[in-house]
């Protein structure tokens, strides 16, 4: 390398570095940015839509009610029972449950609530549909023993009530409308005694509790 070649080279990295175009190579370190709570949410709905960022507003409003929504979720499937003997408690995954689209699914089908338990030999699969459209269709049925399907069995939980059908082989299902929410109970390699054991008065009377909050 010729000695002029050289010197200018030297000359370019000199100006590089002090004018911190070469920066880009120092350690950096991202940190995630902290979520924002709900009460955040939604003071960011209010300037958004005092500004007439109706979009804006309606998407911080979406994400505040899928929010809302996990965290009812997680109150409801702690009111549910303990697992029966022998069986083991799932641990269900919540990140599905926030999103818009987590909250525009909400706003149509109604917030669901999983649980499952399971042994070598039998399971029991919890659904909690909070809002069910199926509400006033299951009300109309259960007010009219006549519509049961046969074989079905009316089942009272004080002021609900709920339907239990032995689906053969050892498999029942059992659904209980509490006011706007259908509670539906699917068991394996159970009696039907052993599901009404598991989904008792009490365990009812916690659901209605933790509904109401």
């Amino acid at each position: 390398m010729k000695h002029s070649q050289f010197a200018v080279l030297v000359l370019t990295i000199g100006t590089l570095l002090s004018t911190g175009l070469l920066a880009g190579f120092a350690q950096e370190r991202s940190k995630p940015k902290t979520p924002a709570t709900v009460p955040e949410i939604l003071t960011r709905a209010g300037t958004s839509f005092g500004e007439g960022r109706f979009s804006a507003c309606l998407s911080d409003i979406r994400e505040a009610t899928a929010l809302v929504a996990a965290e009812r979720a997680k109150l409801i499937r702690a009111a549910l029972p303990a697992a029966p003997k022998g069986m083991e408690k799932s641990v269900p995954d919540d990140s599905a449950a926030v999103g818009g689209f987590a909250a525009a699914f909400a706003s149509t089908i109604g917030t669901i609530v999983n649980q499952d338990y399971t042994s070598d030999s039998k399971s029991i699969g919890v659904v909690v549909t909070i809002d069910s459209p199926m509400g006033p269709v299951f009300g109309m049925m259960i007010s009219n023993p006549a519509m049961l399907e046969p074989g079905s069995e009316l089942i009272k939980y004080g002021a609900y009530k709920g339907v239990l059908k032995n689906s053969g082989e050892g498999n029942h299902e059992l659904q209980i409308m509490i006011d706007s929410t259908m509670v539906q109970v699917n068991s394996s390699g159970l009696s039907d005694d052993e599901l009404l054991a598991f989904m008792d008065q009490k365990a009812v009377d916690a659901l209605v509790a933790a509904l109401a909050k």
